[in-house]
């Protein structure tokens, strides 16, 4: 037997999952440096106001990605010799989609968020969805050909940037200011996809072209996974802006700061995602009863690594306000409600994943438009009543609805239905 174990019979090493997990890691630590600085500069008011923006960013950029990074890892997986044009086709999709997401993104902002101000809107629109989206793609470049050194590289360059330009922001005269976060991140980020871009090219992930546009049925696939992207931002950071525009800005800062704390829990668990999503994508010589069972073995290891966040952050939450400073007392109790997320949301991850990577997207997306209906509806009518806790409500009631709905289509769809192909296939084949 060999001496590096496995978890289950696909390959996925323990050497793999570990590495994985640092990379993730690491391209976490920007955020974490972000989430020590940013919040003590801002204070709750002016954070809560920049954490509703982002999330209305970060919703649009995930329409804007156009599912180029998740195409090309699924096509490639599927076909290595196709390579080199799916990567230009996947860079070239993903700009297309980042300046169209800028011309009609930024008037929605600036009608929604009348008081922040003209240039800090642009310059993170530019900043995440032109380049932001290309450093999806560039990742995606290291993730289909399972290059863990490559990613690696991608992720450290990402950090490196974001870590710098947070530095910098912090001591320079722009500190404080809105207009100057947003300038020193879109600084860090063109700096990261430049070196991205040279990473590439070096390690043969992509040489040429540089330009393919994609066809008409890749966009309607592409806009399919981007949909069910934006559809998940939709529930998970529609509550911040919701809660602004009630009138609780000082809320939504202590909020999105407790909400940044389990996101960042999370980070092992996305780890398992990256580094696992070629293994989830059924072709010649793997089954679909290894790839099923690598969904179930994932999730149970995501599920106990959640529960143990969970007991973690309930522990630590009183150290939250001390390390943010005045003002961020309430974060604690908003931390100690929101600390089974890591736990539903593994509960999710990996089965999603299986569904989109497999002909399943369209069930995908149906579960969650309702969970996103639901989130919704929940948000509009409990936020404005109850400020953050009608957040807090809303946003387990729709991670619930999610997670049963993905294991319904899993069970119903995915495991009696594609097998029944399958077979249909093997005798028409014969």
């Amino acid at each position: 037997m060999r001496a590096e174990r496995l978890i289950g019979s696909d390959g996925l090493s323990r050497r793999r999952v570990s590495f994985g997990i640092v990379a993730e890691v690491t391209r976490v630590l920007p955020s974490f440096v972000t989430f020590l600085v940013i919040p003590r500069l801002l204070g709750p008011g002016r954070y809560g106001l920049l954490a509703a923006l982002i999330a209305v960013v970060a919703l649009i950029g995930a329409l804007a990605t156009m599912g180029a990074h998740i195409i090309f890892v699924r096509d490639v997986t599927r076909d290595p010799a196709a390579s080199e044009r799916a990567a230009a086709r996947a860079f070239t999709t993903s700009l297309l989609g980042g300046l169209v997401g800028v011309v009609l993104g930024i008037p929605i902002a600036l009608l929604v968020f009348v008081h922040v101000g003209v240039a800090t809107i642009v310059l993170l629109f530019a900043a995440e969805l032109l380049f932001g989206n290309l450093l999806h793609v560039f990742s995606g470049f290291a993730i289909a050909r399972e290059d863990q050194v490559g990613l690696a590289l991608f992720v450290a360059a990402y950090a490196v940037a974001r870590m710098a330009a947070t530095v910098f922001y912090a001591i320079s005269p722009a500190r404080g200011s809105l207009a100057g976060f947003a300038l020193f991140n879109l600084l860090a980020v063109i700096a990261a996809s430049a070196a991205s871009c040279v990473i590439a090219r070096a390690r043969g992930d992509w040489h040429r072209p540089a330009y393919v546009p994609p066809r008409p049925r890749e966009v309607a696939d592409g806009l399919a996974v981007s949909s069910t992207a934006a559809v998940f931002y939709v529930q998970d950071g529609l509550d911040t802006p919701i809660i602004v525009r009630s009138g609780y800005a000082v809320d939504a800062g202590n909020y999105a700061s407790a909400y940044r704390v389990a996101s960042l829990a999370f980070a092992p668990i996305n780890a398992l995602v990256l580094i696992g999503m070629p293994r989830l994508v059924t072709r010649t010589g793997r089954d679909e009863a290894a790839t099923r069972d690598t969904v179930v073995r994932l999730t149970v290891i995501g599920m106990a690594y959640g529960l143990a966040a969970c007991v973690l952050m309930v522990t630590l939450a009183p150290a939250l306000p001390m390390v943010l400073g005045r003002g961020f007392g309430p974060a604690a109790d908003m931390l100690r409600w929101l600390s089974l997320l890591p736990f539903i949301r593994a509960c999710q991850y990996f089965v999603a994943n299986l569904l989109m990577l497999n002909g399943l997207q369209r069930s995908r997306l149906i579960v969650q438009l309702v969970s996103a209906v639901i989130s919704v509806v929940a948000y509009l009518t409990l936020i404005p009543l109850y400020s953050w806790r009608g957040a807090v409500a809303g946003t387990y009631l729709s991670e619930t609805a999610l997670a049963v709905g993905l294991w319904l289509v899993f069970t119903r769809g995915f495991v009696r239905t594609r097998p029944e192909m399958e077979k249909l296939s093997n005798v028409l084949a014969a």
